[in-house]
């Protein structure tokens, strides 16, 4: 499995890579500090889960969900959202991309229920 975890904050990616190793050994989990970075990583091989922050900067999560769109129209399909903001924010997020989109912090559990969300 090939995991992308898109984040501007060092130390979010950071633990949310190290519960994703812990969870499933021998997983192949990159990183990205923003849209730009993300969409260099996609070009080079497709992943089973890309896991974004919403608002990052350098490129935000709905920049990725354009660029992937446009580029990689299969990988939305695998793509989560995660953010700090308000509930009413996710949801619009939700509607106008139709991708999940978790409230942060993210808890081992939520992490299970999104490769769940993935793998269908």
């Amino acid at each position: 499995m090939r995991i992308l975890v898109v984040d501007d904050h060092p130390d979010m990616r950071e633990v949310i890579r190290e519960q994703f190793e812990a969870m499933l050994p021998g997983t192949e989990v990159l990183e990205a500090k923003n849209a730009i970075e993300a969409l260099e990583h996609v070009r080079r091989g497709r992943f089973d889960l890309v896991l974004s922050d919403l608002e990052m900067f350098g490129g935000d999560g709905r920049d990725l969900w354009a660029g992937l769109s446009a580029e990689f129209p299969e990988q939305v399909a695998k793509l989560v959202f995660m953010s700090g903001a308000g509930s009413h924010i996710l949801e619009d997020l939700r509607e106008d991309t139709g991708c999940p989109a978790y409230q942060k912090p993210l808890a081992g559990l939520t992490l299970r229920a999104i490769l769940e969300v993935v793998a269908r």
